[in-house]
């Protein structure tokens, strides 16, 4: 057990051996910690941190300039850009017609506009023909590649397919 501690102890002397010693002179708190007989070990674990967070900011820049977490993003606002405000024309009448329910201080009934099984086709269909649309309109600008566009493409086939049958 002594062993393992101290081949520890010589791994982290060893570390702090690779210090510059202009450091220590210019960060006096280094060398108090470095005096206390577990400064070594804190020193150690600054250290460990610190190069994990450099290490994470470097993946983070290299992802952020090859555009890979963004792809997803981006299909979303062209979905968003493509796609009407409103599919759905029922909501803002039941909201009219609630709002004047409640100005007159009236009891109404109120009806729920059933959609026939076209219509809901017809909106399903119509939502994915906007997603093809925004797919495509990535693909030409470059914004994602040939297989991303034949398999999204591919996948909002198959599930039209289905609605169609």
């Amino acid at each position: 057990m002594n062993d393992c501690f101290m081949n520890i102890e010589t791994f982290i002397d060893l570390i702090i051996s690779f210090l510059p010693p202009e450091l220590l002179a210019l960060v006096p708190p280094l060398e108090t910690l470095l005096a206390h007989p577990d400064g070594r070990y804190i020193l150690v674990g600054i250290v460990a941190v610190i190069l994990l967070l450099a290490l994470w900011v470097a993946l983070r820049l290299m992802q952020i300039l090859l555009g890979e977490d963004s792809a997803d993003d981006r299909m979303q606002a062209a979905i968003e850009a493509v796609t009407p405000p409103d599919l759905d024309s029922e909501k803002p009448r039941e909201k009219e017609q609630h709002d004047n329910a409640a100005n007159a201080n009236s009891f109404q009934f109120f009806r729920r506009g059933k959609k026939t099984k076209a219509e809901k086709r017809e909106m399903a269909l119509s939502a994915i023909e906007q997603e093809m649309l925004a797919v495509r309109h990535l693909f030409s600008d470059g914004h994602i590649v040939k297989d991303v566009y034949v398999a999204e493409t591919r996948r909002l086939y198959n599930k039209a397919k289905l609605l169609k049958a």
